[in-house]
């Protein structure tokens, strides 16, 4: 069993956390939580009189740092929170957290470590990030970097939780009590007066900042109410937990009901879109009520309000419409938000923006009954903003320097024979392996965070989207079609030194000495097991074109041939690649399904890499996609001498020599050079 280390997490001074993990794993890992072991609840924290004293435990002999004390209820209540807050009563949460770091620093300065302890404690607990849209995990903390991180719920499960209970109804400050009685309940649902204390509070924030008796974080913003939303939010979860199903405590329900009108009369339409929607949930508003003022509301906007704000109202009107089973009245209100993603396009000149808020548009109202006339008018203006938008890309070049790759090729391919000039050609067409890959594109992101923080978007000739990938996440690891699609970027650049540095140099040398001919290659796809029965010819014909340079009639013949290889090798390793309909009809798997259904089977005959690579080649959309793009017509001639088909014929051609290098020697040189004949 693998040694625990303790993890030290929070700041440098102050007050700081602590978790263990196994000796070998990295800081970064623990922050992600993967595998590491929390033992706070069950350690024993240290006691009052030892607040100045260090806990050091030795493992490995590796010093660790002293974990925090417990902050006693003697401790909490010393503090002279009234003289400390003064300043930042009216203020919010934020205000209320720098004004006690203040403070905090403060005592640590003078000496006065048990305050110092006791505020640190406040400022970790406020400064946890509330996620009011997750009810699983509404808590996270605020700030992750170098392998540390700020406080979480779980930094003070146990005795801390506990004491910071039962004193939550005497803390001063109503942001305070919000925090920290709903942490304390998150904890431990025994906690249940701190949960009534944080509902009480949430709801006073709500309607101070109505009343303006707590001040926004920005005054700016000052007209905005959707300050209101976390707190009233918070509330209504709390009350779902502590209360029956669909009772509502009067101080949460005219809580909200207030925060409904002041958004309706307002206009504040994210507001109250979010607001209607928790008020039905718990059963506060009526859908009928709901319903006829989010029609209101939204008519009455005025032409320049933002259509994606109006958008979310009319979509609560058609979900109330829903619930009072009213189709008809749903279907118009939808049709109308529909109508507001259209008046997106009009806050932008580009076309591709154009077309990707027609595109949304038509997407909305595809499912809307009589509204075919509509649709097909899109349709009409889509295609011309996606023409428009043709004319709005451009290309850039970067010069790559590949002389020095080219000249050693060629000198290379003037003396060897044919058979070990295959043997070359399969060497030329190797990549990095998966893992590798990854670890490059995770590296790239690191060095270029901006680009990496960006969703992609990719359009073909016409102008069309044809492929959309979401951004690398700041926080944990990017998702499959991330890597997969960056992957695909840096394999582009890997194919086009491979294509135009060695290969095609070596098959030009090589094709000055000796005409190709199918005879040439035909004893490989005879004895290549790679090759299913009566294909030979297919591919040697394939293969013969491929070294002539004629990489058009090459990829007709070759790429068809992969998806039935694929199939050919699975069933010979006993494997069934076949699939049956809902009819009970039989039939084989394309190549995409084959990846998909059957992927651990593959990988488990040609190993991770090589079918990471032909996903990357032949499947995956927005990678070249040789496969689909030639069996429906859509490549046009000059793409077959792109590097990315030449490189494919060519790795076809390596899987095909695969099987053979065992044997290679013995038995495959002899029979090609005979037949090269000038060798």
């Amino acid at each position: 069993m693998l040694p625990l280390v303790q993890l030290t997490l929070g700041p440098k001074s102050g007050h700081r956390f602590w978790a263990f993990a196994p000796a070998n794993m990295a800081p970064y890992h623990a922050l992600n939580g993967v595998e590491v072991i929390d033992r706070r609840r069950d350690m024993d924290c240290m006691p009052q009189e030892n607040a100045n004293s260090t806990i050091k435990q030795k493992v490995d002999d590796e010093e660790i740092v002293p974990s925090p004390p417990l902050v006693t209820s003697e401790m909490i209540l010393s503090v002279e929170w009234d003289a400390i807050l003064a300043h930042v009563a009216n203020e919010d949460d934020y205000a209320v957290e720098k004004q006690l770091r203040t403070a905090a620093n403060a005592a640590r300065a003078s000496g006065n470590m048990k305050k110092a302890y006791t505020l640190e404690l406040f400022v970790a607990i406020l400064s946890i990030a509330v996620r009011s849209d997750d009810s699983q995990k509404p808590f996270g903390p605020k700030l992750m970097m170098d392998g540390r991180r700020s406080m979480i719920p779980d930094d003070i499960v146990g005795k801390q939780s506990a004491i910071l209970a039962d004193i939550v109804d005497g803390l001063p400050n109503i942001h305070i009590r919000a925090k920290v009685g709903d942490v304390v309940f998150y904890n431990s649902r025994s906690h249940f007066k701190a949960a009534k204390s944080a509902i009480s509070a949430y709801c006073e924030i709500a309607r101070g900042r109505l009343d303006d008796t707590i001040k926004p974080r920005w005054p700016e913003r000052a007209d905005s109410i959707r300050d209101v939303l976390t707190p009233l939010a918070r509330a209504l979860a709390l009350t779902r937990l502590t209360e029956k199903r669909m009772v509502t405590p009067t101080i949460v329900s005219d809580t909200l009901k207030t925060c409904y009108d002041a958004a309706k009369l307002g206009a504040h339409y994210v507001a109250f879109g979010e607001i209607s929607q928790l008020g039905l949930r718990q059963g506060i508003l009526k859908p009928a009520t709901v319903a006829v003022d989010a029609e209101a509301l939204a008519n009455d906007a005025p032409a320049d309000a933002y259509p994606e704000a109006v958008k979310r109202v009319w979509i609560v009107a058609a979900e109330c419409h829903e619930r009072l089973v009213a189709k008809d009245e749903s279907f118009r209100c939808r049709m109308a938000a529909a109508e507001q993603t259209l008046k997106m396009r009009d806050e932008s000149g580009q076309a591709s923006v154009k077309a990707h808020w027609t595109k949304a548009a038509l997407g909305e109202m595809r499912h809307i009954p009589n509204a075919r006339d509509r649709v097909q008018q899109l349709r009409a203006e889509l295609r011309a903003f996606q023409l428009a938008a043709h004319d709005e890309l451009s290309t850039f070049e970067t010069p790559i320097d590949l002389a020095e790759s080219h000249a050693s090729t060629v000198k290379l391919f003037e003396a060897i024979s044919f058979s070990d000039a295959c043997i070359h050609f399969y060497n030329m067409t190797a990549a990095p392996s998966k893992q590798e890959l990854q670890s490059i594109v995770l590296e790239l992101a690191q060095k270029h965070p901006l680009s990496a923080s960006i969703a992609s978007s990719y359009y073909d000739e016409e102008g069309r989207e044809t492929a959309r990938v979401e951004a690398a996440p700041f926080n944990g690891t990017p998702s499959d079609d991330w890597f997969r699609s960056e992957s695909a970027k840096y394999m582009d650049i890997v194919m086009l030194q491979q294509v135009r540095g060695k290969i095609e140099p070596g098959r030009i040398s090589l094709a000055n000495r000796i005409s190709i001919q199918e005879r040439h290659v035909l004893p490989i796809a005879k004895a290549s097991m790679f090759v299913p029965p009566a294909r030979a010819p297919l591919f040697a014909i394939g293969f013969a074109r491929m070294f002539q340079g004629d990489y058009a009639t090459a990829a007709h013949l070759l790429f068809p041939q992969l998806e039935n290889s694929l199939r050919h090798i699975m069933m010979m390793s006993n494997h069934d690649p076949s699939k049956i309909e809902q009819d009970l009809i039989q039939g084989d798997r394309t190549l995409s399904a084959l990846l998909e259904s059957n992927r651990s089977e593959l990988e488990g005959i040609f190993g991770t890499d090589i079918i990471h690579q032909i996903d990357i080649l032949f499947n995956f959309k927005p990678g070249p996609a040789l496969r689909n793009e030639m069996a429906h017509g859509k490549l046009p001639w000059g793409a077959f001498f792109h590097h990315a088909n030449i490189f494919a014929c060519w790795f076809i051609f390596g899987l095909t020599c695969l099987p053979l290098f065992e044997v290679w020697r013995e038995q495959m040189v002899q029979i090609l050079n005979d037949e090269a004949g000038e060798f």
